[in-house]
């Protein structure tokens, strides 16, 4: 059994110099994003980033690939929790499914970007329309320096685009900008 050594990297730092604890990475300032709450933020975008240590590039491909699975089936159809409603099952449109693409990753590689829609409470397989605050996207990359799986969470302000199509554009820039 291995032993996981999980660390939040939210900089203390003056506001206008945010960069994270991880050699060899630093947050793009064009960005402008500031620790806050937990969170990188600016005015659209909340960023969290977690570094887990693991002992090879391939526990941290098996890891990302089970995120992105279990992120993926929180959006599959579901039972009802409630008696007397109308439908039985719970489930997304077709539009407000959760999509997926490859992105590169600072210093090589890439990694798999996942988008869907997320509640206010920061929680991804969200469904409902008006249940929408955020359009959110993860993803995942091994940074050989430390030895480390680098987990994103992004979480973009659901008023910043028009529709999910709009949201995950706007994700996936961010995502190939957020690190220089």
């Amino acid at each position: 059994m291995m032993s996981l050594l999980v660390a939040w990297l939210i900089s203390a730092a003056a506001a206008d110099s945010v960069q994270p604890i991880i050699p060899g990475l630093q947050l793009n300032e064009k960005l402008r994003l500031i620790a806050t709450d937990g969170f990188y933020k600016n005015d659209q975008v909340e960023v969290r980033i977690q570094v887990v240590q693991l002992p090879s590039a391939a526990v941290a491909r098996k890891k990302a690939e089970a995120e992105i699975y279990n992120l993926q089936n929180l959006y599959k159809p579901r039972n009802n929790p409630y008696q007397g409603q109308v439908s039985e099952l719970v489930e997304c449109g077709k539009d407000l499914m959760p999509k997926t693409e490859r992105i590169p990753i600072k210093g090589g590689g890439e990694s798999t970007l996942l988008t869907g829609g997320v509640s206010a409470r920061k929680t991804f397989g969200v469904c409902a329309p008006d249940e929408i605050a955020y359009w959110g996207g993860y993803f995942e990359f091994y940074h050989a320096p430390v030895a480390s799986a680098v987990e994103v969470r992004l979480f973009l302000k659901k008023n910043a685009a028009a529709n999910l199509a709009a949201g995950r554009a706007k994700l996936s820039r961010l995502s190939r900008e957020l690190f220089r």
